[in-house]
């Protein structure tokens, strides 16, 4: 599904830099890389991850070309809208499930490199790296000044103190990096951002087989 997200107030960096964010847009560029052959695969895409946030609701929009999704987060429940190959399914989850669906109770060592900072959007940033069980590698860098109510994003472990803006997933032969390009206010409507409904042409499926077929396909890779 390919969501285009109007943004009717925009916040420039140099306002928000050094103040504390807990609402707002937050748009990522997706690059993917095939590491054998030093070939960009979305050159010439521009797929984008938009992150929205405000009180304990968020909002994730991927538009990536070949696997579009649409997740929709309270504290409690969570509706993941995904089209692929032209299917569009609808899957309900509990936090337990979503949890489990988006990989946080995966074993990991984590690495904290106090040596390694850098700057994002006018925001300092700390490093860390995770290592997982299934050997996929990630490298992030986060910043303290931006603090959602809401959970956490997905890509984000619990024991960071802070919120990405710069993720690198490592795995098999694929590079997959998110790099936070804009960060803007929520439209005054925005309560639609976060409307929590089930477009008519999306099936509904269960969501214990989706994670089963996520955890076959990710033993296969």
């Amino acid at each position: 599904m390919k969501h285009l997200l109007y943004i009717l107030l925009l916040i420039t960096v140099p306002y928000l830099v050094n103040s504390q964010i807990v609402e707002g847009v937050i748009t990522y560029d997706i690059t993917v890389v095939e590491i054998s052959n030093e070939k960009e695969l979305t050159a010439g895409q521009k797929p984008t991850l938009e992150y929205t946030f405000r009180d304990n609701l968020s909002k994730i929009v991927s538009d990536h070309p070949t696997q579009g999704f649409t997740v929709y987060s309270n504290e409690e429940e969570n509706i993941i809208l995904l089209e692929s190959m032209g299917q569009k399914n609808a899957y309900i989850a509990n936090s337990i499930e979503y949890d489990q669906f988006f990989g946080k109770d995966m074993n990991a060592d984590i690495r904290v490199d106090k040596t390694k900072e850098r700057v994002i959007l006018g925001y300092p940033c700390s490093y860390y790296s995770v290592n997982f069980e299934d050997g996929s590698v990630m490298n992030i860098y986060y910043t303290t000044e931006i603090i959602p109510h809401t959970k956490s994003f997905p890509f984000n472990i619990k024991e960071s103190r802070g919120f990405p803006l710069y993720i690198e997933i490592t795995k098999n032969n694929i590079i997959t990096t998110y790099t936070a390009s804009e960060i803007n206010e929520i439209p005054e409507e925005g309560g639609e951002f976060f409307r929590f409904s089930i477009p008519e042409d999306y099936i509904i499926g269960d969501i214990s087989l989706m994670m089963k077929m996520k955890n076959a396909f990710d033993n296969q890779n």
